[in-house]
């Protein structure tokens, strides 16, 4: 995302700053740009911005093998935790851990599980991925998939059974 920005930037002739993923407009010319770029994206406000606002910000924290253990918005904090293996095996913010991941051991994810939504997939003994299973808690609704691979190891579409109710 920073790259295909910077890319559209440079050719707006935009200046960015990707220290800590975080995007900053720095010239004095960049508020008469950046309203073009609004109306044409259609947010149909861009000439009305009268100060230079900034739209979201978010900070991250990496551990030492790269993995992401926090992200900061405005809104909070998200933290992450990994395994041994620097899979990721649980977020959740202030203490309290929100979604869980399961994995088996040539690391494809078994289970997805938070308060609202419980996720199930199942492998073949090649590691592809062979059925997956979404219950919406909220909605009381579930959504079976199965999967099918041709001759190269290429997926075919396959059928998805829907019910409504668990």
């Amino acid at each position: 995302m920073v790259n295909k920005f910077k890319a559209e930037a440079d050719e707006n002739m935009l200046s960015v700053n990707e220290d800590m993923a975080e995007n900053k407009f720095l010239d004095a010319d960049t508020k008469g740009k950046l309203a073009a770029i609004l109306n044409y994206a259609g947010f149909g406000f861009g000439d009305k911005i009268t100060t230079m606002q900034l739209f979201i910000k978010e900070s991250y924290e990496y551990d030492k093998n790269g993995n992401r253990i926090k992200t900061v918005t405005k809104n909070g904090a998200i933290d992450y935790n990994y395994d041994e293996e620097n899979r990721l095996v649980s977020s959740g913010s202030n203490g309290r851990v929100c979604v869980k991941y399961t994995y088996d051991r040539n690391g494809n994810m078994l289970a997805r599980e938070s308060g609202l939504k419980s996720e199930k997939y199942s492998y073949s003994s090649r590691n592809r991925l062979c059925s997956s299973q979404i219950i919406d808690k909220r909605e009381k609704t579930q959504s079976v998939s199965h999967y099918a691979y041709d001759a190269f190891g290429s997926p075919v579409e396959g059928p998805e059974l829907r019910t409504a109710g668990t």
